[in-house]
């Protein structure tokens, strides 16, 4: 292991602990390579976890000029969703997925956060991605989901992805957990059949 691959470790680990002391750190590493792509996110994750949301937020879009990466999407996205700005939230979450499709478990569990965020009794979801009519149909989803209207609420989101397509990468969440949910609940034993 190098020098810097220790001191990484060390700063990563003593985020949770001691973010502010991490910082320094992290600092000593970029003093020695500015463009260290990994001590650029853990310094913004220390930011993160000060709350200090724009200093973080700026170190995040410094490391993805650099090279975009799964971890500075999500937390982006987890910055947005703190602002409120699910749109982007879910654009950032969508982005991290296409460059590492394995993490697809966790950005649907992000995404489904987003989705748990927006006001349904709102009459305007406050996604533009989407036009009225796909809007109205995850709205009602999202409402029959709350109410344990399973088959309704996937209905629905068949319905938005059939008027537009592009719905899909965003919605893939919530038909996921509608899915699993439904399986759970209906269990069939095919041996049976």
């Amino acid at each position: 292991m190098t020098e810097t691959n220790s001191k990484l470790d060390e700063a990563f680990d003593m985020i949770q602990t001691d973010p502010e002391k991490s910082l320094a750190n992290f600092d000593e590493i970029l003093l020695k390579d500015s463009k260290n792509v990994e001590a650029i996110n853990g310094k913004a994750s220390a930011y993160m976890k000060l709350n200090q949301l724009n200093k973080a937020e700026e170190l995040f879009d410094c490391s993805m000029d650099i090279k975009p990466t799964t971890k500075a999407l999500l937390n982006k996205g987890i910055i947005a969703k703190k602002r409120e700005d699910y749109e982007n939230a879910l654009k950032y979450f969508n982005r991290a997925n296409d460059i590492n499709p394995r993490i697809k478990n966790i950005t649907c569990i992000l995404k489904n956060e987003v989705f748990d965020c927006i006001d349904v009794e709102n009459d305007n979801l406050g996604l533009t991605l989407f036009n009225k009519e796909v809007n109205l149909l995850i709205k009602k989803g999202l409402e029959y989901r709350k109410v344990n209207k399973y088959w309704d609420s996937l209905e629905c989101y068949e319905s938005a992805i059939q008027k537009d397509a592009k719905v899909t990468q965003y919605i893939d969440s919530l038909i996921d957990e509608i899915n699993i949910i439904i399986e759970n609940r209906f269990p069939i034993q095919t041996s049976n059949l």
